[in-house]
């Protein structure tokens, strides 16, 4: 009989009864959302073994030669707009800016600093980024940006002129975005750290708020549902491996969604792109390195 995963106790599935019901409360994710010692192993031979340091970590992925990645290297330019005052500059910031932003409050920042936020720049791709009131908008589109990195990446004189970094930065900001149900906010079920896939909640059919007939006739809660509709559009993505392939699969709705159901792995915090890592003592946040 096999062990469980957890405790080593003969089990006939993965896990045990009892790490079934606390690996949740210890991890933040279901049990079922952990990846098998089998799929670690084989992350890790791709990545030729590279030791637990990250900076050795960043560079086996960097030597990685996938074809995935090249939906984000293809630059077409987005500068087509004619302005009647002209281009605005490239876009950059400096530490001020940053105090400004990681603070979250514009109180203490001068008219002028925040008129040339709010104007923003043009990245080398010809999009425009700017900063307004706590808030990026990348051509008009509200997103949450890792500026401490981009600015990093902005400072680079090689390999950031063929990066999509519009398609680039939203993929950033949707990856990052978590999106709950009704039933998992009232009782935690899935871990703390899950999420909606935030490529499913894209493509659900309709408003999710929205009770369906067949749940308004029987009466039944809303529970099972979304607390709100996903803010991003298919047709931004278009062109992008992983929306190609989302896009192969039949229209989504609210049935799907507790299928949809997966453990968080990025989030961006006080302008940083961190990734969610397991070590020895226990879940760890590291920054992703600032490469396109």
């Amino acid at each position: 009989m096999p062990e469980c995963r957890g405790c080593g106790v003969n089990s006939r599935r993965s896990w045990c009864e009892i790490c079934d019901i606390v690996v949740p409360h210890i991890t933040g994710q279901d049990s079922n959302m952990i990846e098998s010692p089998a799929a670690v192993e084989r992350t890790r031979h791709e990545l030729g073994h590279p030791d637990t340091r990250p900076n050795r970590i960043w560079s086996a992925i960097r030597r990685l030669d996938s074809p995935e990645a090249e939906w984000a290297m293809n630059a077409r330019p987005n500068n087509s707009i004619t302005r009647i005052s002209g281009d605005p500059p490239e876009w950059e910031i400096d530490d001020e800016d940053q105090v400004i932003m990681d603070s979250g409050s514009i109180r203490h920042a001068s008219t002028a600093r925040l008129r040339r936020l709010q104007r923003g720049g043009i990245l080398p791709d010809g999009s425009h980024l700017s900063w307004a009131d706590g808030r990026f908008h990348l051509d008009g589109i509200p997103l949450d940006v890792p500026y401490h990195g981009l600015r990093k990446m902005m400072r680079r004189t090689r390999g950031i002129q063929n990066v999509d970094w519009k398609k680039l930065l939203l993929s950033v900001s949707l990856a990052c975005t978590r999106h709950q149900t009704r039933r998992e906010l009232r009782a935690g079920q899935h871990g703390r750290q899950t999420t909606i896939h935030p490529a499913a909640m894209m493509r659900l059919d309709g408003d999710p708020r929205r009770v369906p007939n067949f749940m308004r006739a029987m009466g039944l809660p809303r529970w099972g549902l979304p607390t709100e509709r996903s803010r991003y559009r298919p047709d931004w993505f278009k062109g992008a491996s992983w929306m190609d392939a989302w896009d192969s699969l039949r229209p989504l709705d609210v049935h799907d969604m507790d299928d949809m159901m997966i453990p968080m792995a990025l989030y961006i915090k006080n302008g940083r792109l961190q990734l969610r890592v397991r070590r020895n003592r226990g879940w760890k946040r590291l920054e992703v390195e600032s490469h396109p």
